[in-house]
């Protein structure tokens, strides 16, 4: 029998969970979930029925998150090593919109700049786009998720909540190696994954040959960072039977837009199904007039799940957005943190306000980009990265894109450096290609300085290029900014 409470997640019993190789698969069955309960690695705190769970081990934190699901628990994923104040107050602040009595549970932004927050949100902000998504890829309880990433990201969690709801079988591979991942991928038959841009670069650079090509993935949802077009067109040959769809949205904000077959190159979609967008443009600093000026069919299409009729500017704003699939607040330890930041701002990139911000139902996370004329939408950057690079507003992802285009480029980040002249100059760290040998291109980072000044301008482009062996990313397989800027600042 199904686990099903109005507006709260359930899992299929059908839903099994496999790790690897084969003679460690696990199904999930009531005896290991009741035995996963009284695990003290697994479970490291129950306070004010908040469950937190180590992530330590995929297979035994999905045990536990069945089991709070079960036990109607508000749980929460977390870092192993991470401690979490359990017990502090949760702040509501009355800022997000209610949700009544609806279940809710925590899960944790990737804390790329150093400052991971945890947050709350109901079980019905995501139950509402698995349905979204089932319908747009045909997935069904036939199909097999790959999870490649720890649960305490929330794009893994994500796609495990949604195949358990589905009661698809999940594959939960994120302590492997890619190349090891990779073939449990081929032999249990995988057919759906969700994954950032650097897991399937990582993924498709263990790609050697065609008998290592992936046959059986039919879907891939990339997020978490901009897919690039060479990534993509690796992804397209390493699993030639996938539909690649890439997505863009936040922790807080869930799913805001996605892409189609019409998508334009170098945009992330149109506006996600039930998602209202607007831009905040310097020719009009208020949404207020927005909101007053929507149309009663935008509600009817939030209601009905479909595209909204959006906002059309070429002008760059900060982008807002109104959904079913928004979060509810803060954790309080982490609100506390943000609030001591802004006191004490300890990195040129960390801003003191990384918090989202509402406004009548809007929530933005300080993102900045452009509609075109059909409504797909194209980002410039987040406020929290951007540069005063004598006197010219500079988005460090503009050039971290170009770079890992460029086919000597595995991985890259772009730091600020404070500048007495210029406010600052921008450094890139790459992580290079393993194919790439100095010995025979020893000018390619010179010439690479060369090609960025004639595509960006001599004060966007980075003064140098740093090879690492290694670029530091975080569990998310985000780049680890704060490390980064750390490595460049010791150099």
């Amino acid at each position: 029998m199904d686990l099903q409470l109005g507006m709260a997640f359930y899992w299929k019993e059908d839903s099994k969970v496999h790790h690897w190789p084969l003679n460690q698969t696990r199904s999930q069955t009531h005896n290991q979930t009741r035995a996963s309960e009284t695990d003290n690695h697994n479970i490291n705190a129950c306070c004010e029925q908040v469950q937190f769970i180590q992530d330590a081990n995929s297979v035994e934190a999905l045990q536990a998150v069945r089991s709070a699901v079960m036990q109607q628990r508000e749980f929460c994923v977390q870092p192993t090593g991470i401690e979490l104040n359990p017990c502090a107050e949760r702040s509501l602040r009355g800022t997000s919109p209610g949700t009544g009595t609806s279940a809710c549970f925590q899960c944790m932004s990737s804390g790329s700049n150093g400052n991971p927050k945890t947050i709350r949100r109901s079980h019905d902000s995501w139950l509402r786009s698995f349905s979204v998504n089932a319908k747009l890829a045909a997935i069904d309880s036939a199909d097999h998720y790959a999870i490649v990433g720890k649960l305490s990201h929330s794009l893994a969690l994500y796609a495990a909540l949604e195949a358990a709801n589905l009661g698809a079988d999940i594959h939960a591979l994120g302590e492997l190696r890619p190349d090891h991942q990779l073939n449990a991928m081929r032999t249990l038959g995988s057919s759906v994954l969700y994954a950032t841009p650097t897991q399937l670069r990582q993924l498709c650079h263990r790609v050697k040959n065609e008998s290592q090509i992936i046959s059986n993935l039919r879907c891939i949802f990339s997020g978490g960072g901009k897919l690039d077009k060479r990534t993509a067109s690796m992804v397209k040959r390493c699993f030639p039977n996938a539909c690649l769809r890439e997505f863009y949205g936040a922790s807080e904000t869930s799913f805001i837009t996605m892409t189609d077959e019409h998508t334009p190159e170098g945009s992330v979609g149109r506006a996600y199904p039930g998602v209202q967008l607007h831009i905040n443009t310097a020719l009009n600093d208020s949404i207020d007039n927005d909101i007053a000026d929507k149309k009663a069919s935008d509600k009817e299409a939030v209601d009905k799940q479909e595209p909204c009729d959006q906002q059309r500017t070429h002008l760059a704003g900060e982008i807002w957005v109104k959904s079913p699939y928004l979060f509810l607040d803060y954790a309080d330890a982490n609100t506390t943190l943000a609030n001591e930041l802004a006191e004490n701002p300890i990195s040129t990139i960390s801003s003191p306000n990384t918090n989202a911000r509402w406004h009548n139902g809007y929530v933005s996370v300080g993102e900045f980009g452009y509609l075109d004329n059909n409504g797909y939408l194209f980002l410039e950057g987040r406020l929290s990265r951007r540069i005063n690079v004598a006197d010219q507003l500079v988005y460090p992802e503009e050039i971290e894109t170009i770079l890992n285009e460029h086919p000597a480029i595995f991985a890259a980040a772009v730091i600020p450096v404070v500048d007495k002249k210029r406010g600052h100059i921008l450094v890139a760290i790459v992580e290079v290609e393993a194919e790439i040998d100095n010995s025979h291109t020893p000018n390619w980072r010179q010439e690479l300085l060369v090609t960025l000044r004639q595509q960006l301008g001599s004060l966007k482009a980075p003064r140098d290029i740093i090879q690492v062996d290694h670029l530091p990313l975080l569990a998310s397989g985000k780049p680890d900014l704060s490390a980064a800027e750390q490595f460049v600042q010791r150099h």
